[in-house]
């Protein structure tokens, strides 16, 4: 097996192993705006190479003073690519499942797991290319005072607020 393969291998451990023992009291229901539990969401993050921005924007209109059209925008988008975007996530985490287990096996081929981490990055482009449409959306309407009360709301995620300071 190769360095980089086993380099691979390791790296999706971690992943797996992180989320097994998040804390399951609320983090299993459904949020009401979004339909997907803190757990899937946490899951579904890891796998993503841009943090998902709507939901901390919808959930958190008032306090960013989004005007109508704004909201009809961002709930449009939402409407139109995010159970979208979070199926393809979600096909992305069962092919890495998929992946590994097929590195456990000693009938994976070489070119098999090729196959299946090209088709995982082409589902992370898919993805990738959903929330580049939603951030222009965000950068083409917010105002200033929307960004910095953006960021101040960001730091309460410090996994995405680590990235803007």
């Amino acid at each position: 097996m190769t360095i980089k393969i086993r380099r691979l291998l390791l790296l999706f451990v971690f992943l797996f192993s992180h989320t097994a023992f998040a804390d399951t009291d609320d983090a299993d229901q459904p949020d009401a705006i979004t339909g997907v539990s803190k757990n899937q969401m946490a899951l579904l993050s890891q796998k993503a190479f841009m943090p998902t921005l709507l939901p901390i924007i919808l959930k958190n209109r008032q306090q960013l003073e989004l005007t109508e059209e704004q909201k009809k925008s961002f709930f449009q988008w939402r409407d139109e690519y995010y159970r979208q975007t979070v199926d393809i996530m979600s096909e992305i985490v069962q092919k890495h499942i998929a992946f590994k287990k097929l590195a456990l096996k000693p009938v994976g081929t070489t070119d098999e797991l090729l196959s299946i981490q090209q088709e995982i990055f082409e589902l992370h482009r898919k993805v990738l290319e959903m929330k580049l449409n939603c951030r222009e959306r965000i950068v083409n309407t917010f105002t200033e005072e929307q960004w910095d009360n953006f960021n101040f709301i960001l730091s309460e995620h410090p996994q995405i607020f680590s990235y803007i300071q």
